[in-house]
């Protein structure tokens, strides 16, 4: 899947105003969302989007709902970043323990992925009728991957995800320098000080 994305940090006042202005509805409950990041021993992942490199890669073990407790059934994720777009791989998987997830990249990916930590937080999802699909991250926790350290992150983001054939200046001249490249996995690592 090909799509463009932008990232904005907004608080929840702003991001209503947004929606209002862009009138989206609602498409989705809110939900909780948790991914389970992996690296290399390297942390090379983490290394290539602090520094902007294209193509860069994120692998991550993807669940919904309880945010404490591993689900064994869940997605593996590969989120390609290029020039002018993303793609987005998924594959699901059940696991038959936790144990089984430092394994699970194994077919997948040629790197050696070992699982770094663990980001949950709740989205919502808004689209409006020109195609512009928003969500709206909030409730950011990142821990260990055992679970032995959280942390909350005060930040909110909306992402605005659309079609090559969707202008960009619908949105960019009301948003315009809010714009961030904020990655959750990087800001886990840098919270928990994991390097």
């Amino acid at each position: 899947m090909k799509r463009q994305e932008e990232k904005y940090f907004l608080t929840h006042e702003e991001v209503g105003a947004v929606f209002n202005h862009f009138q989206a509805a609602p498409t989705y409950p809110v939900r909780q969302i948790n991914s389970v990041y992996f690296d290399t021993h390297g942390f090379d992942s983490f290394a290539d989007s602090e520094e902007g490199v294209v193509p860069r890669s994120k692998y991550r073990y993807r669940w919904y709902g309880e945010a404490n407790k591993i689900s064994l059934s869940g997605a593996l994720e590969i989120k390609i970043t290029r020039e002018h777009h993303r793609e987005k791989t998924s594959r699901n998987i059940t696991l038959s323990s936790t144990a089984d997830l430092a394994l699970s990249f194994r077919q997948l990916s040629p790197l050696v992925l070992t699982p770094i930590c663990q980001v949950s937080y709740r989205r919502a999802y808004f689209e409006n009728a020109s195609g512009l699909r928003f969500t709206f991250d909030f409730d950011l926790l990142v821990s260990l991957v055992d679970g032995a350290t959280t942390m909350k992150i005060p930040k909110t983001v909306l992402e605005i995800k659309y079609s090559r054939d969707v202008p960009d200046a619908e949105y960019s001249s009301l948003l315009g320098d809010r714009r961030t490249r904020f990655s959750k996995y990087n800001e886990a690592v840098q919270t928990l000080r994991l390097l």
